[in-house]
């Protein structure tokens, strides 16, 4: 185990120093130089380390107990989800300062590129898979060894969209016509960068933030205190899609992250109700899915 982390860490150098030599070596422009010089490094990266990134994502699982229903193996300690969420936190921040020096070295700025961004957003989507590998490996176990449960990804849906319709009324009542902060800023990428756009919206914020308030908070907690469980993740979820808004100074975004926390509660709901979380990252990619094909038509 030792012996395969130290591997590990041995190749990531390798990976961010190739990236960086290469993004300073080749003869385009900054952005393309350094995703260039990212995908160069990062392919010689999965050749030399992919064995071990194999064993610690689909082997190491295998030497753990995991539980048909997710209260079973439920371990309440916030003090060992707020550790989690801190090393997911540090890892963004040291990966944020490697493709920014990798942006640098090829004579760009601190600014990272678009496709340098979505490099960046699959390592850290590797990386929170990795953390959570014995708890994503019981979801897909419950997946794929139970009847399968599509009906509660569009009961879901359904039930979303409910509360959206259900918090819209409350707005207009209220003289609120505006979307929220968070969501100018979605429409805004999707508009100029659909690429971007999909892969920000449709891939990776459903998997990072299913394993994060489901996988994470939502497991930890159900086993001992369902509706703690439901009430903490769903008003974490919305508070935090509201956060650009409130630094705005927009007091009208607490009314607007009702959406969010009901969405929330019933993103946690299909979780407890199918014991596997391929469940709610199909509901999310979906509702996801469903906006941006609007904005893009529009």
């Amino acid at each position: 185990m030792k012996k395969r982390t130290r591997s590990i860490w041995i190749y990531m150098i390798g990976f961010y120093v190739g990236a960086a030599m290469l993004a300073a070596l080749l003869p385009f422009n900054a952005d393309m130089s350094a995703f260039l010089g990212t995908i160069i490094a990062g392919s010689v990266f999965l050749v030399f380390g992919g064995y071990e990134l194999y064993m610690r994502l689909f082997q190491d699982p295998l030497t753990v107990p995991v539980y048909e229903h997710i209260e079973d193996g439920s371990n309440f300690s916030l003090g060992r989800a707020a550790l989690t969420i801190l090393q997911l936190f540090l890892f963004e921040v040291v990966l944020s300062l490697m493709f920014v020096t990798i942006s640098m070295a090829a004579g760009g700025t601190e600014v990272i590129g678009l496709y340098s961004q979505i490099v960046m957003g699959l390592i850290s989507i590797y990386y929170l898979v990795y953390k959570m590998r014995v708890v994503i490996y019981e979801s897909w176990q419950n997946f794929k060894n139970s009847d399968k449960k599509y009906r509660y990804v569009f009961i879901g849906l359904g039930l979303v969209y409910l509360g959206n319709i259900g918090t819209a009324m409350v707005t207009q009542a209220m003289g609120v016509t505006e979307s929220t902060v968070n969501q100018q800023m979605v429409e805004t990428i999707i508009r100029s960068v659909p690429i971007y756009g999909f892969f920000m919206v449709v891939l990776q914020a459903p998997i990072v933030e299913e394993i994060t308030y489901r996988g994470i908070y939502f497991r930890q907690i159900y086993g001992k205190h369902k509706i703690l469980a439901y009430v903490v993740t769903g008003v974490i979820f919305g508070l935090l899609h509201i956060i650009p808004g409130l630094l705005a100074g927009v007091k009208v975004e607490w009314i607007m992250s009702l959406s969010y926390i009901w969405a929330g509660l019933v993103m946690a709901w299909v979780y407890a109700k199918t014991d596997s979380m391929v469940y709610s990252i199909l509901l999310h990619a979906l509702m996801n899915g469903i906006s941006f094909l609007v904005l893009i038509a529009m």
